[in-house]
């Protein structure tokens, strides 16, 4: 027993070293932590902010698209959408910096870069917060953007509005689409997630020096914390009671509510621990998708008429993008569809229905011999079904079954990565996010056990309640 008590007190007195070193980012990732699994990501994102896009009707656009290629430079997809109720069709020529085109579907037309009376238009019909122009703070074209919007957009119309919460929409200034929406409570969040990452310049690279320093100091604070606790339990028949006469005793009372919450959390501490620091110091790259260059767009005067397509009154989205090395039209349906089941098709350009994703299809279409398909109901974090095959270097690709648009590839390594993550967010039933109702709690109650922590580091011995 005196063996027992001797290891308790060296694994105690090594944990208690640690933790004054890493104790202090012990509980930064408590309180940022439990402030992420609090918000809803979608809100925080800002998408309940904009209005939806206007359904497409396709007989709005009557210009040949076919007569517009021909005076386009090479592109990746043209989209049909409206800007200021005016359909457009909208080349997209590079994604990489965001570069693109915008005709008239009507006339074929060019059209011009926006004003600002017509942004601020835009910005006040988009928005459900019901501002009028007289709630426009600040609107003005930079090309110097801040680093709360990607990096691909060189220049952008950033549309400020007045009030506390600070909202700014970024407008690209040829299609008027809102590329960019943010708020106070994204940049709370942005400022959560950099504190814990730790890193403190723009948060894009959670593998830093520092984050791996105090990564290994908190699991050799962890695991000395583990040992005592073990130890504790197999010395005393009750390590968990307050004795009554040391029930006043705040610094004695706080070691034993440290040991009772350590107990509680211990098994997704356990994993946050384990997990988190595997994605810091391990995690990979994701393998790279198949290089294929989107074929040459054959320009017929009989092709692509929109306005002659058989289609109901409206349709949510309707694009001409590059599959499996040929050119198709895309239709996403505004109709609600059944679970795991796109509401998008592709068809051919002369529509004569809709085309069937097979391996046949796919085998053609690609540089390469794929081998091992299989027609899997769902990839994670992929919510619709997906046809899979692997290449030459043994990699798995995905390609979605109702459009052949490509999802993701995946090899061992990364699946090991995808699954460390999903165990950090401790989403156990795959549903892509963590704001399970288990996180919020353990949340609570990992930041009881870091402030019960710190309050036994910096408590001076022998102090009373």
């Amino acid at each position: 027993m005196r063996a027992l008590k001797a290891n308790a007190n060296l694994f105690f007195k090594y944990h208690k070293k640690l933790m004054r070193v890493s104790g202090w980012q012990w509980a930064i990732w408590a309180v940022t932590g439990c402030f992420m699994v609090l918000i809803n990501i979608h809100q925080i994102r800002g998408d309940n902010f904009v209005k939806p896009t206007p359904s497409v009707r396709v007989s709005d656009f009557s210009f040949p698209l076919s007569e517009v290629i021909n005076n386009s430079r090479p592109f990746l997809r043209i989209d049909l959408e409206y800007r200021l109720q005016r359909p457009v069709y909208k080349f997209v020529l590079s994604n990489i910096p965001y570069s693109i085109r915008l005709v008239d579907a009507k006339t074929g037309q060019e059209m011009p870069v926006l004003t600002e009376s017509q942004v601020m238009e835009i910005a006040v019909e988009r928005n459900t917060m019901g501002f009028i122009e007289e709630d426009i703070k600040h609107i003005a074209l930079s090309d110097e953007l801040p680093d709360e919007v990607s990096s691909r957009y060189k220049e952008a119309f950033i549309v400020e509005f007045k009030g506390w919460q600070s909202h700014t929409f970024y407008i690209e200034p040829v299609s008027g689409e809102i590329v960019t929406k943010r708020y106070w409570g994204w940049r709370v969040f942005d400022w959560m997630w950099k504190f814990h990452i730790m890193d403190y310049d723009d948060g894009a690279n959670p593998q830093n020096w520092l984050i791996k320093l105090l990564s290994v100091l908190a699991l050799m604070a962890f695991v000395c914390g583990f040992c005592f606790l073990c130890f504790r339990i197999l010395c005393f028949k009750k390590p968990f009671a307050i004795p009554a006469m040391e029930r006043k005793n705040s610094r004695k009372l706080n070691a034993y509510m440290h040991r009772f919450t350590a107990l509680v959390c211990l098994a997704p501490v356990t994993i946050w621990l384990v997990t988190g620091s595997y994605l810091v110091w391990f995690e990979g790259q994701k393998p790279e998708p198949i290089p294929i260059q989107p074929p040459e767009f054959l320009v017929s005067s009989e092709q692509v008429v929109f306005s002659n397509f058989q289609f109901g009154s409206s349709i949510n989205r309707a694009s001409v993008v590059s599959r499996l090395n040929n050119w198709f039209v895309e239709i996403e349906a505004n109709t609600p569809q059944e679970a795991m089941k796109n509401a998008s098709q592709i068809y051919t350009l002369n529509m004569q229905g809709p085309v069937e994703i097979n391996e046949l299809l796919i085998t053609q279409s690609l540089p390469f011999k794929p081998h091992s398909f299989r027609d899997s109901d769902s990839f994670y974090p992929y919510e619709h079904r997906v046809i899979s095959f692997v290449d030459e270097q043994n990699v798995r690709h995905y390609l979605d079954a109702s459009t052949a648009s490509y999802v993701g590839a995946s090899n061992l390594k990364s699946l090991v990565d995808t699954w460390m993550l999903r165990l950090h967010f401790l989403d156990f039933s795959g549903e892509g996010h963590f704001n399970h109702l288990w996180n919020k709690v353990f949340a609570f109650i990992f930041i009881l056990l870091s402030v019960t922590g710190l309050i036994g580091i910096i408590q001076p011995k022998g102090s009373k309640g």
